[in-house]
């Protein structure tokens, strides 16, 4: 028996490997499109760029929503 190998796509094949735009980025936090890309200059959410195109791991989101989540006792 053969194990198999899962290859990601050049995407990538799980969830966090996605890329999304600044106004996808914007919309899965709620947020405007200004504030999305304020936490992109002040470094607060890391961005992937080809060019002049801006792109955001989802697994970025996911980090920054985890970081900004308050824990009350």
């Amino acid at each position: 028996m053969t194990a198999t190998v899962e290859r990601p796509t050049l995407l990538g094949s799980a969830r966090g490997d996605e890329l999304v735009t600044v106004r996808e980025a914007a919309e899965r936090l709620r947020l405007g499109e200004t504030l999305t890309r304020g936490l992109i200059k002040s470094g607060q959410l890391p961005t992937v760029r080809f060019g002049r195109a801006i792109r955001i791991r989802v697994t970025d989101l996911d980090e920054l929503i985890e970081r900004s989540t308050s824990r009350v006792a």
